[in-house]
């Protein structure tokens, strides 16, 4: 309802502060749908902030902060691109046991996260590289995900965390 009053004036500018915050997936996602062609027949300028990364993937710039500092900004493609190139991530129940075997291969970062691994191929390209560690390891691994570099990632270089946790936090 706020959005609709603040687009009745038509505005160029829209200042939004978390607008998803409480909405489900299906509904944040249609909300974002229907700005998206505000924006686009409107020729409006959105400005917004959000916790959640992948909300900013759409966006044409972004500032990304980190406990008030700027650690990114710029365009979200050229940002994205500067990560390097795609990267499986592994699902298990025991990430640094699997990086560790993965790493003795060679020729592979392997890096432990939470519940996954991240596999990134030195050479070469990521899908053929999913699909040999699916059938080499594929008792160990609950999922394959074949994943280009987000926001996330981005941060993560950046600050040496992830998103959601706290300075020393991991």
């Amino acid at each position: 309802m706020e959005i609709a009053k603040a687009l009745l004036t038509r505005p160029s500018i829209l200042l939004m502060d978390e607008p998803t915050t409480g909405l489900d997936p299906a509904i944040r996602s249609e909300l974002w749908s229907i700005i998206s062609g505000i924006r686009n027949s409107r020729k409006l300028s959105v400005l917004f902030t959000t916790h959640l990364l992948e909300e900013a993937e759409p966006a044409d710039e972004i500032l990304l902060l980190d406990q008030g500092r700027s650690v990114a900004s710029g365009p979200v493609s050229e940002l994205r691109s500067s990560l390097g190139k795609e990267y499986v991530r592994l699902g298990t129940y025991q990430p640094k046991k699997l990086a560790a075997k993965i790493r003795k291969e060679g020729e592979i970062e392997a890096t432990a996260e939470p519940a996954s691994v991240k596999v990134v191929p030195v050479r070469g390209v990521a899908a053929p590289l999913a699909i040999r560690l699916w059938r080499q390891y594929g008792k160990e691994v609950t999922s394959v995900t074949l994943c280009r570099p987000t926001l996330e990632d981005l941060f993560i270089q950046k600050t040496g965390r992830p998103w959601s946790s706290s300075p020393g936090e991991i």
